[in-house]
């Protein structure tokens, strides 16, 4: 039954890297004080017969409550991290790649609790950014991974605060938590028009629909900085990506026309580039500008972790 199992981690894949996809199930496999399921939905990758072998890594560890769903062609990541959601029983859901690991053995115990405490429906941690050289060095970076500013995310803030400042300081992917019914609603509505962006276009969605983002103030996961296709340098999947933002957009725009918060960010998307048409729009939202220019002197908040922790990552490639 559904509420026997707490937490569904479904983890994406495509044309995989065995010893990443390892370390990302290293992390998962040693969660305590939760029920989960672990879901590998791969995107028809040329490699995913090695998928196979996984069965025995689960047999070893003793774990019996896993799916391995091999999608025969490639549909982009929407439509892939659907056919594990649809097989899914958790209240909650947790998206994740190999690579990126979770930060530690409480973290999704700590993650449920939170958000069933606050009736959470979209809820969001910290991301603490690591390399991996090929000798299986670990180094930790020293940026920051998703929003910049959290205050907005604070109780009483006002939805509208969480919009504008939404827009601006997008939330690092494997940094959500969702409940599940809330993604699966959200995930399939913009199946039709994202291909590979899921993450903060069905959060914009949620937020048009009035559904507030809950900051919980605790390292959720260590994120594989600068790999994968929205990775800082690949200026040609930054192209892809954006046409995924844009489209999203212009079906939230058609959907609420009423809505201030996007009726100016598609102004500015129409525009982009344009420094006249930015002035225009700030005349005529400028409370939207104001947040933006009031969030631009919030310091940018600082990433905790220890020594141990980056031992306990080191720990998953070994």
């Amino acid at each position: 039954m559904q509420n026997e199992i707490s937490v569904s981690v479904i983890v994406a894949t495509y044309n995989f890297n065995m010893l990443k996809t390892v370390a990302t199930l290293n992390s998962i496999i040693h969660q305590k004080n939760v029920s989960i399921e672990i879901i590998i939905a791969d995107d028809g990758s040329g490699n995913s017969d090695e998928l196979d072998s996984l069965n025995g890594y689960f047999e070893k560890n003793n774990i019996t409550n896993f799916k391995i769903i091999k999608n025969k062609e490639n549909q982009g990541t929407v439509k892939n991290l659907l056919s594990g959601l649809n097989t899914s029983v958790g209240k909650y859901i947790y998206f994740i790649s190999p690579g990126d690991c979770l930060f530690d053995d409480m973290v999704l115990s700590d993650f449920f609790e939170f958000c069933e405490k606050r009736n959470s429906k979209i809820a969001f941690g910290n991301a603490v950014s690591y390399t991996i050289d090929e000798n299986n060095n670990v180094n930790i970076l020293d940026v920051v991974s998703g929003p910049r500013i959290t205050k907005c995310y604070e109780d009483g803030k006002s939805l509208n605060y969480q919009k504008i400042s939404f827009w601006t300081n997008n939330i690092t992917g494997p940094a959500y938590f969702r409940e599940r019914t809330t993604i699966c609603k959200y995930l399939s509505f913009i199946q039709n028009h994202c291909k590979f962006v899921e993450d903060n276009t069905t959060t914009a969605a949620a937020l048009a629909d009035g559904i507030r983002i809950d900051y919980f103030d605790r390292n959720l996961v260590w994120y594989d900085y600068g790999t994968g296709v929205s990775a800082p340098q690949n200026e040609k999947w930054k192209k892809i990506l954006m046409q995924d933002f844009d489209r999203n957009l212009q079906v939230l725009s058609e959907l609420h026309p009423d809505d201030s918060v996007i009726k100016n960010q598609l102004y500015l998307m129409k525009n982009r580039g344009s420094s006249l048409k930015k002035l225009i729009s700030a005349f005529r939202h400028p409370y939207i500008y104001f947040v933006r220019i009031k969030n631009k002197f919030v310091s940018a908040r600082k990433i905790n972790w220890t020594v141990d922790n980056k031992k306990h990552l080191e720990n998953f490639y070994r």
